[in-house]
């Protein structure tokens, strides 16, 4: 089974646009959505998503009583595993020797 990588890596943008420059931005990454590969950079920073075909949808929309309306639209999905090729593992007939497993000698010890 492959190791599930821990590292996350993530990129937070924020910025005051016109509304036309927001909807660009969306349409942007709709058009690469479908394309299936989606590269958001920011800076020297840069991550490449791969949507999958079934996704979380999730939309928040809140009104508040001061005139500030807002909306979330958060998309995740999982990443498929790594496929394990046959040049990931041996099958080897009869016994074999495998190398030493290194041992803590009593000199080891009275060293701690």
């Amino acid at each position: 089974m492959a190791k599930k990588s821990t590292t996350k890596k993530g990129i937070s943008i924020e910025a005051r646009l016109s509304l036309n420059d927001a909807l660009a931005q969306i349409e942007e990454l709709v058009k690469n959505f479908k394309a299936g590969v989606c590269t958001i950079q920011k800076g020297p920073e840069a991550i490449v998503i791969k949507p999958q075909q079934e996704v979380n949808f999730e939309l928040k929309v809140t009104q508040k009583k001061d005139d500030k309306e807002k909306m979330s639209i958060e998309l995740s999905w999982q990443r498929p595993p790594t496929p394990v090729t046959s040049d990931d593992f041996k099958i080897i007939p009869g016994e074999v020797a495998l190398p030493a497993q290194e041992e803590a000698s009593p000199q080891d010890e009275t060293d701690k």
